[in-house]
């Protein structure tokens, strides 16, 4: 499935698809580079988001999707295809195309498919870290809460995520937020 590229207040849409396996050279560094940006301080040096085996992986689930404008990649996000439920995670925009809406285009591509594969609800699990206020982390709960996510509940990461855990520079903790579809 593939939204067709649309204006909305005068603001061309990106065309909204499923990733391609040429699309790998351009989106795991874009995605590497905006986590260093906004979640390199909660990581040891040399973590990267996604590798190629990861997107592989992803790419052959059909869990990528990619937004493009103009012919060009300008962002993705993962769904993944949980029974009854998508978990959306790994949401990235190019920095200098941020608030154009194309975060948000690519929740509604998500919240419609998953609608149309009788899912009942998005959730996401935002990481932060356990013991201080984080600004990105923060603004990033409240653009999710815009979009009607609520909180659900906290979690230890290294509960959930054992093998990760000596990977982190700080204790973290991760949100739970979901959406009802």
């Amino acid at each position: 499935k593939q939204w067709y590229q649309r204006r909305v207040r005068g603001v061309p849409m990106a065309t909204i698809r499923l990733s391609l396996a040429s699309d790998a050279p351009i989106l795991i560094p874009l995605v590497n580079t905006i986590y260093e940006e906004c979640e390199g301080h909660l990581w040891k040096p040399g973590h990267d988001r996604i590798t190629p085996a990861v997107f592989e992986q992803y790419h052959r689930d059909r869990e990528l999707v990619v937004a493009e404008m103009d012919g060009e990649i300008v962002g993705c996000v993962r769904m993944g295809r949980m029974v009854g439920y998508r978990e959306v995670a790994m949401l990235v925009v190019r920095p200098d195309l941020r608030g154009k809406r194309i975060g948000s285009q690519l929740m509604e591509y998500i919240s419609e498919s998953a609608r149309e594969d009788g899912c009942t609800r998005l959730e996401i699990e935002l990481l932060y870290p356990r013991y201080q206020a984080d600004k990105w982390k923060s603004s990033v709960r409240g653009w999710y809460e815009r979009l009607g996510f609520v909180w659900d509940r906290d979690e230890d990461f290294g509960k959930y995520f054992p093998g990760f855990v000596e990977l982190l520079a700080l204790e973290c903790n991760f949100i739970v937020m979901k959406k009802p579809l």
